[in-house]
């Protein structure tokens, strides 16, 4: 089990410096743009992978509310299923983001996920967040 915590926090590691390296080598491009900048708005609805979460910790009234305050008119959401059999707005996985370890979300019961401090890891205004608006969120199927 030790052995299999260690892996995880490796993967873990390698994948956020890959992240790191390709962000940095993305911020390199050249002045010019390959979209002309009055090009018209495209037609149709403008989700936002995982919110406006630059804003505010995904997953939280915050950032729904970041999410709308940009225009966007929703937000494409990871859904995970805990012990208890409850549906949960959750990106990643396991718990590992929220100081928990790697406990998987489908390994502790709900009660348990709602103890986890969603926004403490993003800052002090944060802390604690984790409601959502049920009534703006739908699930498409």
């Amino acid at each position: 089990m030790a052995r299999l915590s260690q892996d995880l926090r490796n993967a873990r590691r390698r994948g956020l410096i890959l992240f790191g390296i390709l962000f940095a080598f993305s911020a390199c491009g050249g002045d010019e743009s390959t979209t002309p900048h009055d090009a018209p708005k495209p037609e149709g609805l403008i989700y936002l992978h995982r919110g406006a979460r630059l804003e505010a910790p995904e997953g939280t009234m915050p950032c729904l509310q970041a999410t709308h305050r940009q225009g966007a008119d929703g937000i494409e959401i990871d859904l995970r299923r805990t012990l208890d059999g409850v549906l949960v707005n959750y990106h990643d996985d396991d718990t590992f983001l929220h100081g928990d370890g790697f406990l998987p979300v489908e390994a502790i019961s709900y009660a348990e996920f709602r103890s986890l401090d969603m926004g403490a890891w993003y800052g002090r205004a944060f802390r604690g967040a984790v409601d959502v608006d049920r009534k703006r969120t739908r699930l498409n199927s």
